[in-house]
């Protein structure tokens, strides 16, 4: 989650610096509220993780809780955005798929490593 955070706060950092060169006047506050999804994504696996320090689960249970949990995560969103660019629900449910897909491949790679 910590780590979450600084990619977050340097994401909006970043992209605040690049609209002020760009000329738009929006400062860092605005852009790290517009940019708050990147730490509503880690909520889920850090709910796992909670639950293994609480002892509810294993780590190796809270860890594949939360690359599931990641991973039905990108399937949701890949709904929403298919839907949210005139998809109709098969075509959204086959990008949520094709989302859904790249995320167990990478969750597998990283794994392997």
């Amino acid at each position: 989650m910590v780590g979450q955070v600084v990619f977050w706060l340097a994401h909006a950092h970043g992209e605040s610096l690049g609209r002020r060169a760009a000329g738009d006047a929006a400062g860092l506050r605005p852009t790290a509220l517009a940019e708050l999804p990147i730490l509503r994504a880690a909520v889920p696996a850090a709910a796992s993780i909670c639950l293994w320090w609480a002892g509810a689960l294993s780590e190796a249970s809270a860890y594949w809780l939360a690359v599931g949990l990641g991973i039905a995560e990108l399937f949701a969103i890949g709904y929403t955005a298919g839907r949210r660019t005139g998809r109709s629900p098969v075509g959204a449910t086959a990008t949520a798929l094709a989302d859904g897909a790249l995320g167990g491949v990478i969750a597998a790679m990283k794994a392997l490593i």
